[in-house]
């Protein structure tokens, strides 16, 4: 056990870049490589056998879970549509390396290393629920458990002010301000959530965040615009879904003059 130990210190010491592709190592007893194909993909071997491929794989962590060793990874298909999902090797006494997941996810989540188990955990959104899984050698991945989404008590207005809000999909982690939203979209609210989920811009004006985006992939036929005027305390919402004519509240008389040319631009391109 003392020389397991020694070797799980030695692999951590090493950096993270050499646990990527290409990569060929002994760990555990066990010759690991990742290799680059023609194709561009990474392929991963334990003792020669092909377990897994995708754009690229990473082994993340290296740990000893209730007596047994092992290598916790993320494979990534690229482009920015899924960020990656998380497998295990373990690597048991006397026996051939075994592969748990990869989890059917879009996002490796966060890992939790103890003493008898693996937590990965994919924190909760406003726009999506969260996940969690708890792996052990003896039964691998158990079933998911959803996280439900709770904003923050902490103060939207505040972090206004100190310019901490960089996405309009972080609006409704405030729950002062998921507040407003709500009085501004009420029964369109999953709308306003799902025109947060593509591209956009942030930007503070003075006294005002002024907020753009899109639903993920349909960018040509939505748009959001979130207006937030940090003196007054009042947000204004305008939003354009893939079916319909755009949505404005309040009306366009009670937007702050501030935002004119930005509301222009929103009016130009959808009231057509």
């Amino acid at each position: 056990m003392k020389i397991l130990f020694a070797l799980v210190a030695i692999s951590l010491s090493t950096s993270m870049s050499a646990l990527a592709s290409p990569l060929s190592q002994t760990l555990f007893g066990h010759r690991l490589e990742i290799r680059k194909a023609p194709d561009g993909f990474d392929h991963l071997f334990v003792d020669r056998k092909p377990l897994l491929d995708d754009q690229s794989i990473d082994l993340i962590d290296i740990a000893v879970v209730a007596g047994v060793p092992v290598a916790i990874g993320v494979k990534r298909p690229g482009g920015n549509a899924c960020s990656g999902s998380t497998f295990i090797l373990r690597f048991p006494d006397n026996s051939p390396a075994r592969i748990d997941g990869p989890l059917d996810t879009c996002s490796p989540g966060a890992t939790k290393i103890e003493s008898d188990r693996v937590v990965v955990e994919i924190a909760a959104t406003p726009q999506m629920a969260g996940s969690r899984w708890a792996w052990t050698p003896s039964s691998g991945f158990g079933p998911e458990t959803k996280l439900a989404f709770a904003a923050k008590s902490d103060d939207g207005w505040s972090a206004m002010r100190s310019r901490q809000i960089g996405f309009t999909a972080n609006l409704p982690e405030y729950a002062d301000l998921d507040h407003l939203i709500n009085e501004r979209v009420g029964a369109l609210r999953p709308v306003f959530l799902r025109l947060t989920s593509g591209p956009g811009n942030v930007g503070y004006h003075g006294n005002l965040f002024i907020g753009t985006s899109c639903q993920a992939h349909a960018c040509d036929e939505t748009g959001l615009l979130v207006v937030a005027d940090i003196s007054t305390k009042r947000l204004f919402v305008a939003m354009k879904d893939q079916k319909g004519s755009p949505t404005f509240s309040p009306s366009f008389s009670e937007w702050p003059s501030g935002a004119g040319s930005e509301l222009g631009r929103f009016r130009q391109k959808w009231l057509k």
